[in-house]
């Protein structure tokens, strides 16, 4: 039976590229890094080689042609020649669409080709593309991550550059270097080639339930049951013979909402969350980016009311608050941004606001509460930004220290937190850029490397140079001064 693939970084680097401290934040980050992946990929989108477009005219006048397909009353434009297709012909495609190549481009969604998550897309595709890596390249891998054997979990594979072109042109009939996701996975020059760990896992099964078909062109109505909770996409594609080119694929995340609220996100653009009942989601060009927590202290939220978006961590990126019932009574819970990709791992601060607020949560009072420093939500100077920075981590429930240290001697301070988890120290170092305090640098370590730890983003600088032993009220009395 072919098989997917969960990808799934060992541990050991999931710390080391993301400053986790423990096995919950490694979870959150698994669940929400696919920002710090589209992130990535946008800000290196505009170095793209745009000398194709031409080349692709023909292709991009069919993806137009195809952009109203995300609306299921119409019939994609097809014309007077298209034709519903028979229960036979969904049969046929079912069985077409368990292969791999096919299951990639089925459960994520994209408007338009260039719009297709690679990272997503390589993920299925193991008969495809990957390679496994034989010792030589394992070796390669392990010396560039800084791992020995022991150290990963499942198997080490690549894709080669080369491959990764020639797939894209087959199926997409566009140039892999228009993509605006490309692939993330770790680039190792010397082999051009993309690594990765993985470990088995299951596979989905579809069911097609309608289609319409114009010449060569198919749009067909896909429920995958297992996958993406039972919302339906539509699904564009030319078929002519074996050959198959897909156009777009739309996921219908409106079908069973609540409610929708759009707002602008730094990291991701224009993105919509989609509430249904008490779970809520973060959709962003066309998939899910992340999900909304609606759990503070072990208590389940029984309804949503109203969520507000405002920075309140002094980042520049708008948080996520989310207000509504429970059995105890009006509540809420934050999701927000480090910089990178939203998370909650600053358990405390539900209950922080929900003890602090003396009257309804609304968006004026959860403002007066939360943004202590600066000008609503605007640092004049590092030492507002910093002190806001502070501020909601004393809210917390763990045990923080700080530090203020010119560590790339500009002549400004960095801010350094280090937060206390059990026998791990996780350390996030802060840098004031325009007009915003930016986490630079996060790294974790134990009693042992306390002192040795590196931090890379700055030449020559150990832990063990930095004193990160203020309390947090020391800490404002020093900024204060």
């Amino acid at each position: 039976m072919k098989k997917k693939y969960l990808i799934a970084m060992g541990v050991s680097l999931a710390m080391l590229m993301t400053g986790c401290s423990s096995f919950s934040e490694i979870h959150e980050m698994t669940m929400l890094d696919k920002g710090d992946k589209q992130t990535s990929s946008q800000s290196s989108d505009e170095e793209k080689d745009m000398d194709s477009e031409e080349d692709n005219e023909e292709t991009d006048n069919k993806n137009d042609d195809n952009n109203d397909n995300g609306n299921k009353d119409d019939d994609n434009n097809q014309g007077d020649t298209a034709r519903e297709l028979s229960q036979a012909e969904l049969s046929e495609f079912e069985d077409m669409f368990s292969d791999l190549k096919y299951e990639a481009f089925i459960d994520y969604g994209f408007a338009d080709v260039t719009e297709i998550p690679w990272d997503d897309v390589v993920y299925y595709e193991s008969e495809n593309l990957w390679t496994p890596a034989d010792d030589e390249k394992e070796n390669i891998y392990l010396d560039t991550v800084g791992k020995t054997v022991d150290e990963y979990l499942g198997m080490i594979v690549y894709v080669e550059q080369s491959k990764l072109e020639e797939f894209c042109l087959t199926y997409t009939g566009t140039d892999y270097s228009n993509a605006k996701f490309p692939l993330t996975w770790l680039y190792i020059p010397e082999c051009d080639a993309y690594f990765y760990e993985v470990t088995d896992a299951s596979d989905p099964t579809y069911s097609v339930l309608s289609g319409i078909v114009n010449d060569t062109t198919y749009t067909v109505e896909i429920l995958d049951p297992a996958y993406d909770y039972n919302k339906s996409r539509t699904f564009t594609f030319i078929k002519d013979g074996d050959d198959v080119k897909v156009i777009s694929n739309i996921i219908h995340w409106e079908e069973g909402a609540d409610n929708s609220y759009t707002f602008d996100s730094e990291i991701y653009g224009e993105s919509t969350i989609y509430t249904y009942g008490t779970t809520a989601y973060l959709i962003a060009h066309g998939n899910q980016q992340g999900y909304i927590y609606t759990t503070y202290s072990g208590h389940e939220m029984t309804s949503i009311d109203d969520i507000y978006f405002f920075d309140f961590n002094a980042d520049g990126i708008k948080d996520i608050l989310v207000v509504g019932d429970s059995n105890e009574g009006p509540t809420i819970t934050v999701t927000y941004s480090n910089g990178r990709y939203y998370s909650n791992w600053l358990t405390g601060l539900d209950d922080a606001i929900n003890d602090g607020i003396d009257g309804d949560l609304t968006e004026d009072n959860l403002k007066a509460f939360l943004l202590k420093y600066g000008s609503n939500g605007s640092y004049s100077s590092y030492k507002e930004a910093y002190s806001q920075v502070a501020y909601i981590r004393d809210l917390d429930d763990y045990e923080y220290n700080y530090g203020l240290q010119d560590l790339d001697e500009d002549g400004m301070p960095e801010l350094i937190i280090k937060k206390v988890e059990g026998s791990w120290f996780r350390i996030d170092v802060y840098s004031f850029e325009d007009d915003y305090a930016v986490r630079v640098a996060s790294l974790a370590a134990t009693q042992d490397t306390l002192e040795t730890e590196e931090i890379d983003e700055y030449e020559n600088v150990t832990l063990g140079q930095i004193d990160m032993s203020l309390t947090y009220e020391e800490l404002i009395s020093e900024l204060d001064g």
